[in-house]
């Protein structure tokens, strides 16, 4: 047993896990830090791609076209990757890219996604 201490100074009694479980964790936090990267890259290159800051595009805008957000979203799964905990929040960025940047169709929308997904970052 190791004793650690604990921010409010009690110590509490815990086995050790062992290089092999510490390095497991490295590895998870590695492979989750990486695919968050991904995903704030993907949507930093959408946001360029329709020409749209990013902040902007993270509003409280209201889903009225629910077919161009649904076809958006199945495009970005199947071309980038299920959205995850993380990535969720950037369902809001399809959302504004649906509703404000009318000059586009759905399918332009739509086509650039698949665009900037099949890019290799």
């Amino acid at each position: 047993f190791f004793f650690f201490q604990a921010e409010d100074g009690i110590r509490d009694a815990q086995e050790s896990r062992g290089l092999g479980d510490v390095y497991k964790r490295q590895q998870e936090l590695g492979a989750e830090i990486k695919s968050r990267l991904f995903v704030d890259n993907k949507f930093a290159e959408l946001s360029k791609y329709f020409n749209f800051p990013v902040e902007q595009l993270l509003g409280q805008t209201a889903p009225k076209d629910f077919g161009c957000l649904k076809d958006s979203v199945k495009t970005y799964e199947l071309t980038c990757g299920k959205f995850t905990e993380y990535s969720l929040k950037y369902v809001q960025f399809l959302v504004t890219v649906c509703e404000k940047r009318k000059e586009l169709s759905k399918e332009e929308i739509l086509a650039g996604i698949s665009t900037v997904c099949a890019r290799n970052n």
